[in-house]
């Protein structure tokens, strides 16, 4: 049911909290180029008929524009009832433009990643922005294209909440 897959995706988060709140000054740099995003997403395979679908992005600074991101997707399929990971996906993130105060971004997101449900591996590039509420906590809306190896396509726009460390 849909309390299951909440309960899963909080269960990771509060699993990469706890890691990355007990690290030692040595691993503190490190730390700090990692960010954890909590999402809901309408998925539209063959762009129609919209099916809710939920994730976690984990994502690594390479620099100060550009980092990289584990993306990792639930489907609604069956009211939840399926795997826990129906869609995975490595992802690049770059800032496009971004505000006076770098608050505001505007960020381009391509990469690839296998769809465990229907068994294919899959393309996607899209747009999206953010909006940073405080230093660590930000607000995230993006949608994406994704074209499957095997001739599905659709159109993936995830929104949610992330944390930066």
């Amino acid at each position: 049911t849909n309390t299951i897959m909440i309960k899963n995706i909080i269960l990771i988060v509060t699993a990469v909290l706890t890691v990355a709140l007990n690290v030692n000054a040595a691993d503190a740099t490190l730390i700090s180029k990692l960010g954890v995003k909590a999402y809901a997403a309408l998925e539209h395979p063959q762009f129609d008929n919209p099916e809710w679908s939920a994730g976690v992005d984990v994502g690594f600074r390479l620099n100060e524009k550009v980092s990289l991101h584990a993306d990792l997707m639930s489907f609604a399929y069956n009211e939840w009832r399926g795997s826990v990971v129906d869609r995975a996906s490595l992802l690049g993130k770059y800032e496009l433009f971004t505000s006076a105060n770098k608050a505001f971004v505007v960020y381009g997101l391509a990469g690839g990643g296998y769809n465990l449900h229907s068994d294919n591996w899959l393309f996607t590039a899209g747009l999206g922005v953010s909006y940073d509420i405080t230093k660590n906590l930000q607000l995230f809306a993006d949608s994406r294209p994704y074209s499957e190896f095997n001739a599905n396509s659709g159109l993936s726009s995830r929104f949610g909440i992330g944390w930066n460390f």
